[in-house]
């Protein structure tokens, strides 16, 4: 019940900024990157959405700024590899403190 919920709120982010990029900023599409490289760049994805909705004094219910959004659409489809790789995110977002980007 967790995880589909997990991928549930993971699927309205996605939403919420749709449409998703089909690579990264490197030009890389995410499947292509090892896993080792993938777990890196989703804490690297998950610390710039953090700062940029300090930054923007984000606050539940408020709309995205430009700003958050395009950190939010990276790291939404940086994470829905890994829980396509892994089939679970939501243990990994405990682990690394990230869960509210996805919960919230």
């Amino acid at each position: 019940m967790d995880e589909a919920q997990y991928g549930a709120d993971l699927a309205r982010k996605a939403k919420e900024v749709a449409p998703l990029p089909d690579k990264d900023v490197d030009g890389l599409p995410a499947g292509a990157l090892l896993d080792n490289v993938l777990l890196g760049r989703v804490k690297e994805a998950a610390n710039a959405l953090q700062a940029a909705r300090v930054k923007n004094s984000m606050k539940r219910g408020d709309p995205l700024p430009a700003e958050v959004a395009d950190r939010q659409r990276r790291f939404v489809y940086l994470l829905r590899q890994l829980m396509v790789r892994r089939r679970e995110i939501r243990e990994f977002c405990l682990q690394e403190g990230i869960a509210e980007l996805v919960r919230r």
